[in-house]
């Protein structure tokens, strides 16, 4: 009796628990999915925050540096992470630096535009080979900090502009441009050297022009030799380069804005190869001849410091040549030629010395971007890798391994792989399935790994060397709000084209729900690289509002026409002197492939694009008139003779070698055809696509007795229109449009 006493109560407990668990449970409202908007994507702190960028390990590999910020504020930080305590640290806010002139530099300025580089605050450091010192330019100005008293220094108190510092591999001195010159600082005595005395605003030493910044990815043009004795410098004299006007409206009194950027088939910058002596300022030059029409590629030093190797290209593209330069001697040697009959691609092009006798080198020769070792004294060339698939960039070089990225898993992901300097086995060291860009530690013992996927955005993850995962989160980005949207991974596909069958790789986006018996209108999007990706496992921001259309009821299809990077030379090759040809071959059978699901409205298809993807939308709705309802055209080429000359030459040769394929090559020779109804978008500072190529397009469009077109325009915008107040505009636009003609 006294133990059924004494269990009432407890029953009683648990019977009331359990009633409030339910009633609670039924009574809880459910977590409500929110819709994307464009105000949410285009809006600071930004959805996915601010990824993590610019990782470097210590030398000692105790620490890794990188910039951020932890608010998802575009205003980056730099942070570091003590891999033995798990401690993460912001080091240095753009706050703390004092900054006379809070606003960048017009070399920082265009720099920016060319990297397509977003965010402000600090966006470049640089470690001394001590790890002591931090090198921060910042806003046309020099900072050295100092780490381990947390000290802040301006390097220079001049009212000049200095960018691109670097430290001397012996950490003694800060290399520096200064109106157009290289200068160095010794940083013992605080003793400045100017090196070269020839800078103007037309002859740029150490800093590239137009086509060195956009087109071959030459950020630095001086490169300091092993020994800290000498530095490799490329001297750009721009005076033959056409002068293009820039309206900008915004002025009081309109002004005008003078860009030297050379059209297709207009005379280049003459660039000459060049090492100068810091102890006696002596500079010797690389004869190359008479003929001045080149580009310079890519420098490297020997690892004693003696020889200089650089890639030459010619004006018709068709060939790239490997040089040695022996500055104490004058001599220059060729040694390696890679040749194609349309162009030589020098996007995924890289020379690494291996040692004083070999170099390693990159080429499309098999039909893939592989590695191969040339045998500097026999000239025998010995393959490292091969496949059906590319190498993307190279890593690490160590006296062991090659280190390098590839699209060996998927061209659609990126993983790291090393391979014995002498060839044998490789080794895969990323397995997660993804986008991987990694860091190796000074001891080859770990990495540092910007990882994403098509639902993750970006973070910064340790891990052992070869690790199956990812072991350790550095970085935690997304905003609080991230959590509460449904990112949805699109479907991975390939459909045929009719041109000739072949598979062409494209990413499908839908509504989450398909109701049975429903027809949704369709929308096909072109990247806007000509050779870029747009089919990739890896979180974007496109893909968010891809996901956004799919919530308001569309079907997307995003594709890698022919062009696209990550597929081998024939896709690349394909385009050559026939642009809006194969390529909108392969985007017309997105359309078929479209119209053959049973949940898409066939009489309702869209297109849009930015860029080349503008210029690809513009001959959709008048090369191809009838195949799309309404196409949106961002910062369109609409005739290549404007646009510049190395990229346009790769794919069209010369103006006046090929005038047919340039006619057939411009959306204004069809414009007489428009069906449909066309949005043409611009901004009216845009320095890489003019604002012409629209105005142009228009005046044809009308000389036709076409009305049934929109423009809008964007007076600061240039090529990215970045301003978030555009970009809202902008998107809030495409959408508006698309709801209206094809729904």
């Amino acid at each position: 009796m006294l133990s059924r006493i004494r269990f009432k109560p407890v029953l009683m407990f648990i019977f009331l628990s359990l009633l409030f668990s339910s009633l609670m449970a039924v009574s809880s409202p459910k977590k409500t999915v929110r819709r994307l908007t464009v105000e949410r994507l285009y809006s600071d702190p930004r959805l996915p925050g601010a990824s993590p960028r610019n990782v470097v390990f210590s030398p000692d590999g105790k620490k890794v540096y990188f910039l951020w910020n932890d608010k998802g504020i575009r205003e980056y930080d730099l942070w570091y992470y003590d891999i033995a305590s798990g401690q993460k640290e912001r080091l240095l806010s753009a706050m703390d630096i004092s900054c006379p002139r809070r606003k960048y530099a017009p070399v920082e300025a265009e720099l920016r535009e060319r990297m397509r580089l977003t965010g402000f605050g600090i966006t470049s450091f640089s470690l001394s080979p001590d790890g002591r010192l931090i090198l921060i330019p910042y806003q046309g100005d020099v900072y050295l900090f100092e780490i381990e008293n947390r000290k802040l220094k301006r390097l220079f108190q001049t009212k000049a502009w200095e960018v691109n510092p670097k430290f001397s591999p012996d950490g003694r001195y800060v290399s520096f441009i200064r109106n157009n010159d290289i200068w160095a600082i010794d940083l013992r005595t605080g003793k400045e050297i100017q090196l070269t005395t020839t800078g103007s605003d037309t002859i740029l030493n150490g800093i590239g022009d137009f086509i060195a910044l956009e087109e071959l990815g030459r950020y630095s043009s001086y490169f300091w030799s092993p020994d800290s004795k000498k530095i490799a410098y490329v001297s750009a004299d721009i005076s033959p380069v056409p002068v293009l006007l820039i309206p900008n409206y915004l002025t009081p009194d309109v002004t005008v804005i003078h860009q030297r950027r050379p059209k297709a088939g207009s005379p280049n910058a003459i660039e000459w190869v060049g090492v100068i002596w810091l102890d006696s300022g002596r500079t010797v030059w690389a004869d190359l001849g008479s003929d001045t029409d080149y580009y310079i590629v890519k420098l490297a030093w020997s690892p004693d410091g003696r020889c200089l190797a650089f890639t030459k290209e010619p004006r018709d593209l068709k060939s790239l040549d490997l040089i040695l330069f022996f500055p104490e001697k004058g001599e220059i040697k060729k040694i390696y030629q890679d040749k194609d009959p349309c162009w030589v691609n020098i996007q995924n092009q890289y020379i690494h010395w291996l040692s004083d006798r070999e170099i390693l080198l990159t080429s499309e020769r098999s039909g893939y971007n592989h590695l191969y070792a040339l045998d500097i004294g026999r000239g025998s060339l010995k393959e490292l890798t091969s496949g059906n698939w590319e190498v993307t960039g190279i890593t690490r070089i160590d006296d062991s391994y090659i280190y390098f990225t590839s699209t060996e898993v998927s061209p659609a992901e990126r993983h790291l792989f090393r391979i014995p300097v002498k060839g044998g086995k490789m080794e895969r060291l990323t397995f997660k399935s993804g986008w991987h860009t990694a860091v190796i530690s000074p001891d080859a013992t770990k990495i540092a790994d910007l990882f994403s996927d098509i639902t993750t955005p970006t973070e910064l993850y340790l891990a052992p060397l070869g690790s199956k995962r990812l072991v350790r989160r550095i970085t935690y980005s997304p905003a609080p709000d991230f959590k509460d949207y449904r990112i949805r991974a699109p479907e991975f596909i390939h459909y045929r084209s009719r041109l000739d069958g072949a598979l062409v790789p494209a990413m499908l986006f839908r509504p989450e729900r398909i109701k049975k018996g429903k027809k949704y209108p369709a929308i096909i999007r072109v990247h806007g690289g000509g050779y870029s990706q747009a089919v990739k496992n890896a979180f974007s921001s496109t893909n968010l509002f891809h996901l956004l259309l799919a919530e308001r009821g569309f079907v997307i299809l995003d594709v890698d026409y022919r062009g696209s990077s990550g597929y081998g030379r024939k896709w690349r090759t394909d385009v050559y002197l026939n642009l809006g040809g194969p390529d909108l071959e392969d985007v017309i059978s997105g359309v078929i492939y479209l119209k053959g699901l049973p949940y898409v409205d066939k009489k309702n298809i869209g297109i849009w694009g930015w860029s080349y993807g503008g210029f690809m939308t513009n001959m959709a709705m008048l090369k191809a008139a009838g195949w799309f309802k309404a196409g949106i055209a961002v910062a369109p080429v609409n005739n290549w003779r404007n646009y510049d000359t190395q990229y346009t030459e790769e794919r069209l040769g010369l103006p006046e070698d090929h005038p047919e394929a340039y006619r057939d090559s411009s959306p204004i020779t069809y414009a007489k055809n428009l069906k449909g109804h066309l949005l043409m978008i611009h901004g009216m500072a845009d320095d890489n696509v003019h604002f012409e190529d629209t105005v142009k397009l228009i005046d044809a469009l009308l000389s036709a007795g076409k009305v049934d077109f929109d423009v809008m325009i964007y007076p600061r915008g240039k090529h990215g229109i970045r301003r978030d107040e555009s970009r809202i505009s902008l998107f809030r636009k495409i959408i508006r449009h698309f709801e209206r003609y094809l729904k």
